[in-house]
C-alpha cells in the first residue's frame, strides 16, 4: 500500500496527490499578495510621493533664483558672509539683520569655507543634508516617507540650515561614540555635547580645547561672542519656539541623564539654546533611534536594523 500511494502521489493519480501537487504548482493558480508585500508596495507609494513633494520644494526655490542667490540661503547670509567679513577685518558678531551666534571656532572654520565659490559653499550644505537625512532615515525609502512625517524638511537642504547634519551627529554620538563633530557641533549649538558618551569626556575635552586653542590669535573674538550671546538672551532673533531655554535645558539634562539611547538624543535635541521652530527636524534623531531599539524591520527604512554591528559603541548604545 505504502508504494502504491506512493506511485499514485507522484504521477497525481491520486485525491491526496492531486491536492499536493497543485500545492506544489502554485503557478496554476494566482494567490493573493502577501501582507509584507502589500505594506512594502504601500510604503513604496509613500516615498514616492515624498520624493515628489521634495521636487517640487526645489524647483520652487530654482524658479525663483534663490538656489545660488548668497541672499537666498543661510550658506550665504550666515556662514560665507561670518567668514568675509572675519577676512576682512570687520566685526562678526554684529546684531544686524543675520546676526551670527556660532563660537570663534566656527568664525575660523567659516573663513577657511568662505575661501571657496559661492556655488560651491551652496552645494557643499545641500550634500551634507541629504547625506544626513539618508543616514537618518536608514534607507532612500525612508528619506521619502520621512518628507512626509515633517513636511519642512524638503525645504532645509535648500535653506542652508545645519539641522539636519545636527541631528545625524547627536545620533553618530550616541550609536557610535563620536567626539570630534559632537564637539564641532557644539561650538555652534551647545547641546550636541550633550549626546557624547560621558566615558569619553578625556577626549571630549581634548578635543575642546584643541578647538580652542585655535583662536588663541583672535582673543577678542570671545569677548564679542559673549556680548552677542547677552543680546540674543534680552532680544531674541527669529521664529522661535515659545519655551524658553531655562526651561528645556533641565528636562535636558534629565533625559539625558537617563542614559538611554532615545532619551539622550531627545535631551540632546530640546537643550539647543535658539530652539526655532525648523529645529523641531532634530527631534528625528530620538525618532529613529526608537524605531531601531523598537525592533523594526530594517526595509522599512527609518533607523538601523537590531542586526547593525554594534562592535566598538559605548556599552550603553546597545540598550532600549
Amino acid at each position: 500500500m505504502r508504494l502504491v500511494r506512493g506511485a499514485l502521489s507522484r504521477f497525481g493519480g491520486a485525491g491526496a496527490g492531486r491536492a499536493s501537487a497543485g500545492d506544489a504548482h502554485p503557478a496554476t493558480g494566482r494567490t493573493p499578495p502577501s501582507r509584507a508585500t502589500a505594506k512594502t508596495v504601500a510604503l513604496l507609494a509613500v516615498s514616492v510621493g515624498g520624493y515628489v513633494w521634495a521636487a517640487i520644494v526645489a524647483s520652487a526655490f530654482y524658479t525663483n533664483g534663490g538656489l545660488l542667490d548668497p541672499s537666498g540661503s543661510d550658506v550665504g547670509r550666515i556662514f560665507v558672509a561670518a567668514g568675509e567679513a572675519f577676512r576682512a577685518g570687520r566685526p562678526v558678531y554684529t546684531f544686524g539683520v543675520e546676526p551670527f551666534f556660532y563660537a570663534p571656532p566656527i568664525v575660523l572654520a567659516c573663513a577657511l569655507f568662505s575661501l571657496l565659490p559661492y556655488p560651491v559653499c551652496f552645494w557643499t550644505v545641500v550634500g551634507a543634508n541629504v547625506a544626513s537625512l539618508r543616514y537618518i532615515a536608514g534607507s532612500w525609502r525612508g528619506v521619502g516617507c520621512t518628507f512626509w512625517i515633517v513636511p519642512f524638511v524638503a525645504f532645509l537642504p535648500w535653506a542652508g540650515t545645519l539641522d539636519l547634519p545636527m541631528a545625524a551627529v547627536i545620533m553618530l554620538a550616541i550609536r557610535r561614540g563620536y567626539v570630534v563633530l559632537p564637539v564641532f557641533f557644539g561650538f555652534m549649538k551647545f547641546s550636541p555635547l550633550l549626546a557624547i558618551d560621558p566615558g569619553r569626556w578625556r577626549r571630549t575635552v581634548l578635543v575642546i580645547a584643541l578647538g580652542c586653542l585655535t583662536t588663541l590669535p583672535f582673543l577678542s573674538l570671545w569677548q564679542d561672542w559673549f556680548g552677542q550671546l547677552g543680546r540674543a538672551a534680552t532680544d531674541p532673533v527669529g521664529p522661535l519656539i515659545p519655551v524658553s531655554f531655562a526651561v528645556r535645558l533641565p528636562i535636558g539634562l534629565l533625559f539625558v541623564a537617563t542614559r538611554r539611547p532615545v532619551f539622550r538624543a531627545a535631551g540632546a535635541a530640546i537643550a539647543t539654546p535658539a530652539f526655532y521652530w525648523h529645529s523641531l527636524v532634530l527631534l528625528l534623531a530620538p525618532l529613529a533611534l526608537f524605531w531601531q531599539t523598537a525592533g523594526a524591520p530594517r526595509r522599512f527604512g527609518l533607523g538601523r536594523s537590531d542586526a547593525e554591528d554594534r562592535s566598538g559603541l559605548p556599552p550603553d548604545v546597545t540598550t532600549g
